[in-house]
Parts: C-alpha cells; structure tokens; sequence
C-alpha cells in the first residue's frame, strides 16, 4: 500500500513550517477535513453519496489503494428519515493519520477546534476539497449572482475568510453563524466575489483538468463563471454596438 499523501517534514519542522503541498495531495486533505473521518485507532473513512462512488475510487487511487473495496450501503439518518444510499471506503495507517493530524485533520475535528497548517490554508486546492465536501455553490437566479459557501469550525473557516480576502482583495468576508449548531459556522461570497473567487480556486480544473475536483461540483462552478452584472452586459452591449458602427 502507499499513503505517500502530505509532505514529510525534517526532524525540525513545525505545525506551520511543512513543506508545499502537491495540489493533488493538497485537495484530498481538504476533502477529508470537511467529509473524512478519522479514527482514534488510525482508520480514515471517506462516505459521499453513492452517486459519488467514483470520487472516492479517486481517492484510493490516489493513495496507491485500489484494492480497498468501496461498500454501497443504505442508511437512515433518524427513524423518520427516508433511506440514503452511500458509498463508503477506509483505509487504515498510522503514517497517514499522524500526518494528517499534523495539519488539523484529526479525530472529531470539528468540536477539536484545529485550524488547518499555514501550508495548506495558502493552497487553493485545498480550499476546492473542501467546497467539494461541504460547500455549496447556488446558481445566478435573475438579477441575483452566484453564491459560494462553505462550512466548517470557527478556526478553519476564519482561514477561508483570510484566504478570500487575499486572493480577491475587497473587504474580508464575514463568517457567520449556522443556526442550531454553536460549532459550525459559514463564511459565503456572492456575485462577482463569487465568480472571482471560483476563478482561483479551480485554476487548472476546467480546461486541463490538472488537479482533482467532484465532477458536479465543478460543472456548477463553470455555469457560475458564465453570469455577468447588468453593467456588464450592458457594456459588452455598448462595445458591439460601436463595433458594428465601425464596420
């Protein structure tokens, strides 16, 4: 088996002194921090919608695992709740859940509080795993722009806020809190932030795909870079008008 996933640190590094990460390692760590679970016994399971299967196929292959077996299994959430199908895969290594741990992603994550390593909260890929596991992207619906959120510990998602405003520039998006819930909150983007915001963090996934991303996800992401404002219509308007003059 190979678990070759983050970056091994010098006998000197630090918690925030690890070398880059790879996009593609980069991603998967932020797919597991907000979908994975990771067992005080070094189990780490990844469970997405069975529609999902072949996502995690990904992941095993990723982690030089293809002779782990993914199980479809159904599940009910509560005695009233309709039955859900998923898909479902663990591996077990105590390399790869100690390194993990070393970047946040550990045990009960979410009421652990962690914040991810300073290397990966710098990498857009690993902001993309994230948005794939628990983000949402809604679609333009008339005058109103795409929306872009994410949810995950007060930590965490102050770094995803720190992130956008660097990136993007413009004031620092505010992270909110999600009803019914004191540890997870959200930190959301919309309109033309939203457009610019997909513009970096699924660098090299819509033409040449160079780095992994949840098919739907990113099918949602390009609709999303297609909306324009109004004065921005009116502009590309305005310009084919001069041109058509012109001629």
């Amino acid at each position: 088996m190979t678990y070759a996933m983050t970056p091994s640190p010098s006998a000197q590094a630090t918690k925030d002194n690890l070398p880059a990460w790879e996009d593609d390692a980069a991603y998967w760590a932020g797919f597991l921090m907000a979908d994975g679970t990771i067992s005080t016994t070094n189990r780490i399971t990844l469970s997405l919608a069975a529609k999902d299967e072949g996502h995690i196929a990904a992941w095993l292959e990723f982690l030089g695992c293809l002779q782990v077996k993914i199980r479809i299994e159904s599940v009910r959430f509560s005695n009233d709740a309709p039955e859900k199908m998923k898909a479902r895969a663990q591996v077990s290594s105590r390399q790869l859940a100690e390194d993990l741990a070393r970047h946040g992603i550990v045990h009960r994550k979410s009421s652990a509080g962690l914040p991810a390593s300073a290397s990966l909260a710098e990498n857009a890929a690993f902001w993309r795993g994230m948005i794939d596991g628990d983000g949402t992207l809604g679609l333009p619906k008339g005058k109103h722009g795409p929306i872009l959120m994410l949810v995950g510990s007060l930590a965490v998602m102050e770094q995803f806020a720190d992130f956008l405003h660097h990136v993007i520039g413009g004031k620092k998006p505010n992270v909110l809190a999600v009803h019914g819930t004191s540890v997870i909150v959200q930190v959301r983007v919309n309109g033309v932030r939203t457009r610019e915001a997909i513009h970096v963090l699924w660098d090299g996934v819509f033409d040449a795909r160079q780095s992994p991303a949840l098919d739907r996800k990113s099918q949602r992401a390009s609709e999303a870079m297609t909306w324009r404002t109004r004065t921005e219509i009116e502009q590309a308007m305005g310009n084919e008008g001069a041109r058509s003059v012109g001629r």
